[in-house]
């Protein structure tokens, strides 16, 4: 959720000082990559620059930091939010990348950031206000980053008390950085004279104004704080003689000076809010049990004690930094006191839906266990708008015993620890589910919604174990105890729920399972759910050989993610994937390249971990497919080193595909020896094909084995495998009529599901059905278009030059300006027109027809 009013850059004072020279220095902004405008506090830094915004009028974005924005996910998403304050249509797709739970990747969000600044047509400066609040090294690093890649339009200004931790020696050496510190801020004699000459000031000598600026060493604040304390007094140069050039002895000064010098009520408002990082009416009207805070906090603008409005309704406002310094030394409230404004506080913020700011002054508060009870009544609402390190931050340094006492906020907690600490996860949720269980009193909504999530937990872990029947009891545990309303949890459970009984062999109730996951993620607003379900349920008839169902499946999540322009949704890339598989199944050997080549574009964003060796996997069985065996090799070696079994099962894994390719050289010794029993059957049925292939003298153990497993009818891919186990022994046995009849058969079913490639992978059995007159000898070879039929259009030349580059394909939309969606539609206009079917056939189709040059790529950056 982002705070508006951290976006607005603070209203200079019309009246004030114009220090028109050091307007001029900031104009020099757009000729450098970053300036910096750093001193220490009360040197008018924000104002200068706020000024500098108003007369000048560039085009700037403007961010004020706090210490909540130490957490990377949440700067980044302030960072973009800032940038598209400027313009709506800027940085869609890294703001989008900004918003899911998932960890992010700062690299991938600047990058498509910094892709789309770089077509921006105006000079865009980028305005970080209080940067020395910035502790985080992650951050001082995306800072860097941003530095490095941005391009010459874009301009980092940082207005900080203490220099970033940046490499300015080389910005300075490179001449791409511009400096303001405080001997460039300090007030001459003359603004100083022009200072206390204000109308809203008190009129001074020459003589006075420079001892004055003396005194204060031009410190704008100090001639703020003397001007204050010069009002009514008979005798100002005595005053101003009394100063010391010191911060201490100024705050001294206006205690006695000032503070005592406005109205009891107010003051007492100043020393009960001074607390508050930031303020309205109503949450000092709350915190204080008052009704009038309206009416001071339009005192204290009147009279210019040092409040700053942080929007343009001027409904929140924050106290100077330092005049909060001053109350807070003077202010002689008790701690019970200070802790119950603080408790007040996060009670307010919290209800307001603002977790964040709810939570820091619990703590503030002193009081952890009041602090984890807040949490765990809020946090269930709010998940949806914060990320899970987010929790993990506010509770790492809570007591494991604390948190037993907060089951809700344990099973939570417990849950999103599993991808970061395991170890502590697993004993939450195990220590959470034994306290709900042994509730004497019927557990309440949200205990029964955490008693779900927690055996969720369990059953994934216990998934990735492969311990079946314990992923059945808990996931159908979580069902029950999930309310209706709870459809991602919900989705989750039967989603595991089906995992389990696919590698259980039951078949039918596993399909249930996986389309009652796909109908309860569509009941949430979670796309990704969406289309993940589907990928899972599309997965699953791909694996058993359902292809035209798995088609259907699959195009549905491909509708979906069609549909999230300009960002990229966490299995999009797979749902492209997995239809470039089923496409190749079906024999369409050029759409399959051709969805390979758009899930490739997604980058690693837009795919999950565990399908990341599949691409490599379908590239290498292509390679295969055409002979080019060396080439196989590798992509299968790169798919297996990439492969790790997930809890959905992967019935052909890359070490199936070596040993096919092998066969395919002729090299029986390498093929892997007898497959393990231990394997279930029903998905492992396709491992005991090469090793009978290699070894014809095994086929009565191997048809033994099939003949004892009757599930494996009422699936194509192992029913396949059955009759071709059959096939192969009567024909051993010189029963050609028998043989021939088995593989009419397979043909048959293969034909039904339109499965037209697979056998013609393993050169064997293709010999062994052209040898019984079942498939042709050879294939017809495609036809190469040499010349154009129909030319490019401008757009579709302006795509291909961007093909011819390094970036995603959500990076290339950026550029351009268009919808993933649109520049799909391009590419595959590009491809049919070239007769090629992947990216990087299209750079050399195009190349040797002149639409490319070996330069094109340096001509457009």
């Amino acid at each position: 959720m982002i705070i508006k009013t951290k976006l607005y850059s603070p209203s200079p004072k019309a009246d004030f000082v114009k220090r028109i020279a050091l307007i001029e220095q900031l104009n020099q902004a757009k000729n450098n990559k970053l300036t910096i405008v750093s001193a220490p506090a009360g040197f008018g830094k924000s104002h200068l620059v706020a000024s500098w915004c108003k007369e000048v009028k560039p085009k700037y974005a403007w961010l004020s930091l706090d210490l909540n924005d130490n957490n990377p996910d949440i700067f980044l998403a302030y960072l973009v939010a800032a940038i598209r304050s400027v313009d709506a249509n800027l940085a869609e797709d890294a703001w989008h990348m900004t918003q899911g739970k998932e960890e992010k990747d700062a690299g991938i969000i600047l990058t498509s950031l910094v892709n789309e600044l770089a077509y921006y047509p105006e000079d865009l400066h980028l305005i970080l206000d209080d940067y020395h609040l910035i502790q985080s090294e992650q951050i001082d690093k995306i800072i860097s980053q941003l530095l490095e890649l941005s391009p010459n339009n874009f301009h980092l200004l940082l207005v900080t008390r203490i220099d970033p931790n940046l490499p300015l020696a080389k910005y300075r050496a490179q001449g791409e950085l511009q400096e303001l510190r405080a001997a460039d801020l300090r007030f001459c004699d003359d603004e100083a004279n022009a200072f206390f000459n204000l109308p809203t000031n008190i009129s001074l000598s020459d003589r006075c104004t420079r001892l004055a600026n003396k005194n204060t060493e031009g410190w704008i604040v100090g001639l703020q704080l003397s001007a204050l304390a010069l009002r009514g007094q008979s005798n100002p140069d005595a005053t101003i003689s009394r100063f010391r050039g010191t911060h201490t002895y100024i705050l001294d000064y206006l205690t006695e000076e000032v503070l005592t010098k406005l109205p009891e009520e107010v003051r007492r408002f100043l020393f009960d809010t001074y607390l508050l990082s930031e303020f309205n009416a109503e949450l000092c009207d709350y915190v204080l049990d008052i009704q009038d805070s309206a009416q001071h906090i339009a005192y204290l603008e009147q009279h210019n004690i040092f409040i700053i409005s942080l929007d343009d309704e001027r409904v929140w406002f924050r106290y100077h930094h330092l005049f909060a310094d001053v109350l807070k030394v003077h202010a002689k409230q008790s701690e019970q006191h200070n802790q119950a404004v603080h408790w007040r506080a996060a009670l307010w913020f919290a209800e307001q839906g603002r977790l964040i700011e709810a939570v820091k002054h619990g703590f503030l508060a002193d009081n952890t266990r009041q602090v984890v009870s807040l949490v765990e009544k809020h946090w269930p609402s709010q998940r949806v708008y914060h990320h899970d390190s987010q929790l993990i931050a506010w509770l790492k340094d809570v007591s494991i015993s604390l948190l037993q006492d907060h089951p809700v906020l344990s099973g939570y907690y417990g849950l999103a620890l599993l991808s970061h600490d395991p170890e502590k996860g697993m004993y939450l949720l195990d220590s959470t589910r034994r306290a709900l269980a042994e509730s004497k009193v019927n557990l309440n909504e949200a205990e029964s919604t955490t008693y779900g999530i927690v055996n969720i937990g369990e059953a994934y872990i216990h998934a990735a174990q492969n311990n079946i029947d314990e992923v059945l009891e808990r996931a159908r545990t979580a069902f029950e105890n999930l309310n209706p309303d709870e459809a991602v949890w919900r989705g989750s459970a039967k989603a595991l729920e089906g995992i389990a009984l696919w590698q259980a062999g039951q078949i039918q109730d596993a399909r249930k399972s996986l389309n009652s996951a796909v109908t309860n993620m569509d009941r949430s607003k979670d796309t990704s759910a969406h289309i993940t379900s589907r990928f899972l349920l599309a997965d699953f008839y791909y694996q058993f050989g359902w292809l035209n169902q798995a088609k259907h499946t699959i195009e549905s999540a491909i509708a979906i993610a069609d549909t999230c322009h300009g960002y990229t949704i966490e299995g999009s890339a797979d749902a492209y994937l997995l239809l470039a598989e089923i496409e190749f199944e079906q024999g369409s050997i050029d759409k399959a390249n051709i969805n390979l080549d758009i899930a490739n574009q997604f980058g690693e964003r837009g795919s999950m971990p565990e399908t990341r060796y599949r691409y490599p996997l379908l590239s290498g069985r292509v390679a295969n497919l055409n002979g080019k065996f060396d080439n196989a090799l590798q992509l299968f070696n790169e798919a297996e080193n990439l492969f790790h079994q997930s809890p959905a099962p992967c019935h052909r894994p890359p070490v199936f595909w070596k040993d096919v390719l092998y066969l395919n050289q002729g090299n029986n010794i390498k093929v892997k020896k007898e497959p393990s029993a231990s394997l279930a059957l029903h998905m492992n049925s396709h491992a005991y094909l090469p090793y009978l292939l290699a070894s014809l003298e095994s086929v009565e153990q191997v048809e033994a084995i099939f003949s004892s497993e009757e599930t494996l009818d009422s699936t194509p891919r192992s029913f396949y495998i059955k009759l071709l186990i059959e096939a192969i022994s009567h024909d051993l046995k010189g029963n050609t009529e028998q043989a021939k009849a088995s593989l009419k058969t397979i043909l048959t079913e293969l034909s039904e599901h339109q499965d037209k490639v697979w056998i013609n992978e393993v050169n064997v059995l293709k010999h062994f059905f052209e040898r019984h007159h079942l498939i042709p000898k050879t294939r017809i070879p495609s036809i190469v278009k040499q010349d154009l039929v129909e030319p490019l259009s401008t757009k579709e030349k302006e795509v291909l030059n961007w093909l011819d580059s390094e970036l995603t394909g959500p990076q290339i939309a950026s550029r351009l300006f268009v919808s993933l969606n649109t520049l799909r539609t391009h590419t595959k206009n590009i491809y049919s027109k070239l007769d090629v079917n992947n990216r990087r056939a299209a750079i050399n189709k195009a190349k040797s027809l002149g639409y490319l040059n070996e330069n094109t790529l340096n001509s457009i950056e």
